[in-house]
């Protein structure tokens, strides 16, 4: 299914189309998409940049951890920790942002 294929993927989701094209579902129709988007299941990201929700999850803890023995995650070491791409790890530390998990300094 495709949040199977979301879920998956972990911290290096496939695109939205993508996972459709994975799955054999039709991206444009308008029911899964807005299925997707309210789904507990997947966190948006970005357009089109879905994560599961225990990827998300499991992020926020990797976070959690690493604060316990630092006071600060700069954006490449967040990327290398989840072992994913600058076009993932944005999107996540801005909703971590967003969610006051992290707050931003600018450089």
């Amino acid at each position: 299914t495709l949040i199977n294929t979301i879920k998956e993927s972990e911290f290096n989701p496939p695109s939205f189309e993508e996972a459709c094209r994975t799955s054999g579902i039709n991206q444009n129709e308008k029911d899964l998409i807005e299925y997707i988007q309210s789904s507990d299941k997947v966190v948006k990201l970005a357009d089109n940049i879905y994560i599961s929700v225990e990827s998300y999850s499991k992020a926020k803890k990797m976070v959690a951890d690493h604060f316990e023995t630092s006071s600060e995650l700069v954006l490449s070491g967040f990327r290398d920790m989840i072992g994913s791409s600058r076009k993932i790890a944005v999107p996540l530390l801005e909703l971590f942002d967003k969610e006051k998990i992290t707050v931003r300094k600018e450089d």
